[in-house]
């Protein structure tokens, strides 16, 4: 850094000031808001609702339709 300004240092490169900030004292990376957002997404253990379980019945069904169609469309471009 001979012969760099320190402003001149800073502007070029902004990060070398924040990388060193990124976590707090205890090692945690995320807050624990941003550690419960993440959390909404991770796979539970409790049992399925009903709402849920229709849910995936529907899901299953459209996509066997759906493979029914296009083996349906291409039996008929090969005609």
């Amino acid at each position: 850094m001979r012969g760099v300004s320190i402003k001149r240092f800073l502007i070029a490169m902004p990060f070398a000031i924040v990388l060193p900030m990124l976590g707090n004292s205890k090692g945690h990376l995320m807050s624990k808001r941003g550690n419960d957002a993440n959390n909404v997404f991770r796979p539970s253990d409790s049992p399925l609702t009903e709402y849920e379980k229709e849910q995936i019945a529907l899901r299953k069904n459209l996509e066997r339709l759906k493979a029914e169609r296009l083996a349906r469309e291409t039996a008929m471009t090969n005609d």
